[in-house]
């Protein structure tokens, strides 16, 4: 028996939706932990199925040995099913189990009992947990997952999932003869079993027993409970046994213990309107996932569109489920008369995931070049790290040909160490204990190995078969501060050796492991270990720098290079490589600034000279454009102002007229607009007297103006070296920009009073 340990009530009673008081009358403890994948506790709408062990403790002995061996019990345990939160009251030993068992995990045991009670503690083991979820919150889509795999599966693109699957048109639950109805109490439904050679483990784990079970609880509701017939109460139990199905007087069914007399069991309970309604039988399809929300089906009554993904999402190999969908989720109100979907219908999925097959990028660059498959899921959450040595299995063949070109072959090695190939050691970090996969590579780059023997020519395509046989977990922050400085170390010196290599994508990827796992220095107590560790991460951030421009990344390198510079501002190499990077991206002016600095620390580099020539040179042309772009832009305003001299000089009679382009227009001379309207000649009169602000607007000169000013207040040393002179010598040649500085007088003079002072604004800067 495993270790007695109490279970701490209080602290999980509000998580779980348990009355206090009830938690502080009763006392649990666990005999026997649940499985660690089991981590979902039953809510209400959950059906649960519980073993109540009848054995007390022996003298001496405690709750542990009563349950040390069940079956070895002078009785077999009940098995109670019911719906959590339904209404229905269990008790035993006075222990409300209906609120006790959403305290429990799948698979836990322990002991309950009333706090003070002399009463022998009840045994509870946890057998089944069938958890509902409302997909879409509105009932319209929601899953029983019956039976969960112990992994977790994400479903990325590309993943492929062979499932299992039928339907059934939905009924009512309580439909036709027999049924409880709302008035009557919840009554008990026995299973009685003679088992014959079965044992209570392989008839309580039996998936068809749970279909049963399922099938009268959703026809009666209470509460299902199974247990050992009398002797000589149903007949012979030999062979596979006899099981008698009561409800009160009435017996419902009473035959064969085996797999085919429970399937003719459940037809017997079903209702009449549930036996006839249309149905698919199972069949096997591959769904291909081709986004977040979107999968590919061959099959045109599985679940279409969104649906089916939010069906599957989470289910692993080995996992099945329940799942109801709407008319509106499915198949709308026409249906798929061609293959049996009625009208409307809402449908009942059975759903089982046989196999999971990932498809997944594992190229450093993530260009294809190496695709994983995973044929096998492994165990748990654990996944190597940079460093670790893992125990594999692999094997190479060439994809065109079939030919084996490496025979199945154990390796030991650390990963990251460079003694193998990227497409083995890059893939392995990926992989779980006990997973299997293969290994498409396009890239003779990632799967050239000379310990392998494996030399692709370009065009090749090589498999590799690859299985995780184990590892040893490294857990790195537990580690002093010390071996975690030298552990990054190691690896830092394992990314030189590739750069010197010229593999600049793998020495990539160490580096960032060390600059990700030194992120946070700042509560390490260890003085020395920690000067190490800012000084390892700097170098690693120049390092990051050096391969993206390797790699022509710019905007990467000049974000590593700040890095460093925030940790080191006077860092020669950081600031070069930052003013290479900006000089790539057209950032001339601070690409001249980083280089001047490098200058200044260092007269004798020849290489940041001749960049920060480049620099300048950019520069230059860069102001050149922009001296070019404003000019035009003073000559278009001193044209358009010239022509507005030139206009009839009636567009601004009899309380304001249109622009003088607009009384040009056939069939709008002598027109005047609404309340008044501005003429470049003067300001239109208000309906009440005085002047009214611009009523048929300003105009392209006014928005080049206003463009031109905002730039100018916003960088007015920036303007007169890139525009000055143009500027001045529009002013001084044409009476257009001088015009439109005393234009800025006439919009002082037409504007609202109250409008320039909630602007905030001077008239000079008006």
């Amino acid at each position: 028996a495993a270790q007695e340990r109490a279970m701490n009530f209080d602290a999980e009673a509000a998580e779980k939706d348990i009355d206090r008081e009830f938690v502080k009358d009763v006392e649990k403890h666990i005999v026997e932990e649940a499985p660690s994948h089991a981590w979902s506790y039953p809510h209400p709408g959950d059906m649960v199925a519980v073993e109540l062990v009848p054995a007390a403790p022996a003298a001496g002995g405690d709750a542990s040995e009563a349950c040390a061996d069940q079956a070895a019990a002078p009785e077999w345990p009940e098995m109670w099913s019911w719906v959590v939160g339904s209404g229905v009251a269990h008790s035993v030993g006075g222990v409300d189990l209906d609120r006790c068992v959403r305290t429990m995990r799948r698979g836990e045991v322990a002991s309950v009992k009333r706090r003070g009670s002399d009463d022998a503690a009840a045994l509870l083991r946890l057998r089944g947990l069938e958890c509902s979820d409302d997909l879409t919150g509105d009932g319209l889509l929601t899953r029983v997952t019956v039976e969960r795999a112990a992994a977790y599966q994400s479903l990325r693109r590309g993943t492929e999932l062979h499932i299992r699957y039928s339907w059934r048109q939905a009924v009512d639950a309580g439909a036709g003869a027999g049924a409880a109805t709302a008035s009557e109490a919840p009554q008990v439904t026995e299973m009685l079993a003679a088992p014959g050679a079965s044992s209570w483990k392989c008839l309580a784990g039996s998936r068809d027993l749970a279909d049963l079970t399922r099938a009268l609880l959703r026809r009666y509701g209470g509460t299902v409970v199974l247990r050992r017939a009398p002797s000589g109460a149903v007949g012979d139990g030999e062979g596979e046994g006899r099981l008698k199905i009561r409800r009160g007087e009435q017996q419902l069914f009473s035959g064969s213990l085996g797999p085919a007399g429970i399937a003719e069991a459940t037809r017997a309970v079903e209702s009449p309107a549930a036996a006839s309604a249309p149905k698919r039988q199972p069949r096997e399809v591959v769904i291909r996932v081709m986004s977040e929300h979107l999968s590919e089906c061959s099959a045109e009554d599985w679940i279409p569109g969104d649906a089916g993904m939010r069906v599957l999402t989470g289910l692993a190999a080995g996992s099945r489920c329940l799942a109801r969908v709407a008319p509106s989720m499915a198949f709308g109100e026409s249906g798929l008369p061609a293959l049996g979907v009625p009208p409307g219908a809402t449908l009942d999925y059975d759903v089982e995931v046989l196999k999971v097959v990932q498809l997944e990028d594992v190229s450093l660059d993530q260009s294809g070049g190496v695709m994983k498959k995973t044929l096998r899921q492994g165990e748990g959450y654990d996944r190597p790290t940079e460093g670790t040595e893992v125990t594999m299995k692999i094997e190479a063949r060439d994809n065109h040909a079939g030919a084996v070109l490496l025979e199945e072959r154990q390796v030991i090695f650390i990963v990251g160490s460079g003694e193998f190939c990227s497409a083995v050691e890059d893939t392995a970090l990926t992989m779980a204990r006990g997973e299997a996969c293969e290994v498409q590579c396009s890239d003779p780059v990632a799967c050239t190995d000379s310990q392998l023997g494996l030399k692709p020519c370009e065009g090749d395509v090589l498999v590799l078969s690859l299985e995780m046989v184990d590892f040893k977990a490294l857990e790195i922050y537990s580690l002093e501060e010390v071996n975690i400085a030298c552990h990054c170390s190691r690896v830092k010196e394992a990314g030189s050796r590739f750069f010197q290599q010229g593999a600049i994508r793998r020495a990539l990827k160490r580096y960032q492991f060390v600059t990700a796992t030194l992120a946070y220095l700042e509560h390490w107590k260890d003085s020395d270990a920690k000067a190490k560790a800012l000084s390892m991460r700097t170098a690693c951030h120049l390092n990051i720098a050096a391969c993206w421009l390797k790699l022509e990344r710019w905007e990467e390198a000049a974000h590593a290079s700040s890095l460093a510079l925030d940790e080191e501002p006077n860092n020669v190499k950081a600031l070069f490589r930052a003013g290479k990077a900006l000089s790539e991206l057209g950032n001339f002016s601070d690409a001249e600034q980083r280089l001047r600095k490098v200058l200044e620390l260092d007269k004798d580099n020849k290489e940041a000279a001749r960049l920060l020539a480049k620099a300048r040179q950019g520069l230059r042309s860069e102001r050149k454009q922009s001296r070019a772009m404003f000019s035009r832009m003073a000559r278009g305003i001193g044209e358009a102002d010239r022509e507005g001299e030139g206009s009839p000089p009636e567009a601004a009679a009899d309380g304001g007229a249109e622009h003088a382009h607009a009384s040009s227009r056939p069939g709008t001379a002598g027109k005047a607009a609404p309340g008044g309207a501005y003429s470049r000649h003067g300001a239109s009169q208000a309906p009440g007297g005085g002047e009214s602000a611009p009523a048929g607007g300003w105009g392209g000169t006014t928005a080049l103006l206003a463009v031109s000013s905002l730039l100018a207040l916003a960088a007015p040393q920036f303007c007169s070296r890139a525009f000055g002179a143009p500027a001045r010598a529009a002013a001084h040649g044409t009476s257009g920009f001088r015009r439109d500085l005393g234009f800025s007088s006439r919009l002082r003079k037409t504007a609202p009073a109250p409008r320039m002072r909630r602007m905030g604004q001077s008239s000079t800067d008006a």
